[in-house]
This record gives C-alpha cells, sequence and structure tokens, in this order.
C-alpha cells in the first residue's frame, strides 16, 4: 500500500492525527505543505523481512533499489545541499512540543489577518474540519488574529473581519503590512528570481514573491519585460 501524507505530514509528525506507517508499506510527501520546510519531497519504504515463504525461506522487501534508481538518476539530478540542511531543520522543528500545540484558532481568521498584512496564504482542509472554508490548521498571524478573535463581539468570521477595522488593531497591522511592502526594492526582488527575466512569468515561486513584494504591476509593465 502507498499513501500520500503531503498535506498533514506535519500534523503527522506532530503526533497529533494517526499515522500511515503503521499501514502503508510506502509513504511520499512534500516537505513545503503543513511541515513548513523548504519545497522538496520525501518518500519513505519499508525495509528488512516481508514475509517467511513456504519453504522456510525470508522474503525480503525489494523497494529500496527501485525507487532509489527511479529518484536517481532516472527523475532527478544532484541533491542540492542548502535544501537538504533547510529540510533537517524543518524536521527538527516539527518534533518539539511548540509544533502540536493547539492555538485555539483557524485558517479563516489567521488568513483574513494576513490578508490585511497584504500577505497572501494557501489552505487546506484537514482531518477534523468540519467545514472547507473553516480549516483549523495555519501556523502564521496567529497572536493577533486570535487577539482580533477575543475582541470580536460574535463568533462569526464577519464579526472577525469587523473588529480588525478597529483602530487600535488597525495600528497593530500596520507595523507588519509596512515591513512586508517595504521589505526590499523591484531590484531587490529581480535578484531573488531568475534573473528578472520574463521566463519568470512561468515560475510559481517568482509570481508568488511579485504578488507579495507588491511589485508585479511594475515588473511587468516596464518597457524591457513586456512582450
Amino acid at each position: 500500500m502507498l499513501a500520500d501524507m503531503a498535506h498533514i505530514s506535519g500534523l503527522v509528525a506532530a503526533g497529533v492525527i494517526p499515522s500511515p506507517f503503521e499501514f502503508a508499506d510506502v509513504v511520499t510527501t512534500t516537505t513545503h505543505k503543513s511541515l513548513r520546510g523548504p519545497r522538496g519531497a520525501m518518500i519513505f519504504f519499508r525495509k528488512g523481512v516481508k514475509e517467511i515463504d513456504k519453504q522456510g525461506q525470508e522474503v525480503m522487501y525489494d523497494y529500496e533499489d527501485k525507487i532509489n534508481q527511479a529518484v536517481f538518476p532516472v527523475l532527478q539530478g544532484g541533491p542540492h545541499n542548502h535544501t537538504i540542511s533547510a529540510l533537517a531543520v524543518a524536521l527538527k522543528q516539527a518534533v518539539t512540543p511548540e509544533c502540536s500545540k493547539n492555538k485555539g484558532i483557524d485558517g479563516s481568521r489567521v488568513e483574513k489577518v494576513l490578508e490585511s498584512l497584504h500577505v497572501a496564504a494557501n489552505k487546506n482542509t484537514i482531518r477534523g474540519d468540519v467545514s472547507a472554508m473553516l480549516p483549523s490548521f495555519f501556523d502564521a498571524a496567529v497572536k493577533l488574529a486570535l487577539k482580533t478573535k477575543a475582541e470580536a463581539k460574535g463568533t462569526k468570521l464577519e464579526d472577525l473581519v469587523a473588529t480588525m477595522k478597529d483602530a487600535k488593531l488597525q495600528s497593530e497591522i500596520t507595523k507588519p503590512q509596512t515591513e512586508v511592502e517595504e521589505s526590499s526594492t523591484d531590484e531587490d526582488v529581480k535578484r531573488e528570481m531568475h534573473g528578472g527575466g520574463i521566463d519568470c512569468l512561468n515560475c510559481l515561486s517568482c509570481i508568488r514573491l511579485l504578488y507579495r513584494r507588491r511589485a508585479i504591476f511594475n515588473w511587468l509593465t516596464s518597457s524591457r519585460n513586456c512582450v
């Protein structure tokens, strides 16, 4: 059996939902979703004795060589050591108590706060969610979202949005909002991209970066980047 836990691997690592490893022979996951690591993936597979045949001989799992050969050299080139290092940090963080702590807030409310800071966020439903519109996991802007939730007069999402318009909360939102907007210049953005060329339009990471820095309009309308 193969199990893909790409969207929930962080929750599996934190031990807050059941693990597929007990049941699956092969487990795959991306590393940049709830695991909070660099863009990449991992493949786990069973090793050792699979069973004893009728002749009393050990039958071994044979996944290792097949998977390793399929990954390299068949599908990918050399590894990136900086990505491996970043993944090691993410995996170490995943086993800390902080990663399994319930913050008492849902993704939709955190998303609203992030939007006010001009940060675009992705969200996915997980086990235990009762609505696709109110996923329960996200790990950004949580403190501000919790404070806003506590001061809201009602329990609905629109109550939280209305509370965010309060002058006191707006002052708290303005500081990180400004930091997001002014964190880098257009030239800094281009250096982070693939040279700032038109090929960046085909790169999701570059598009996200441009959106996050609020520089996409200026970049796309500059004469040397128009097509």
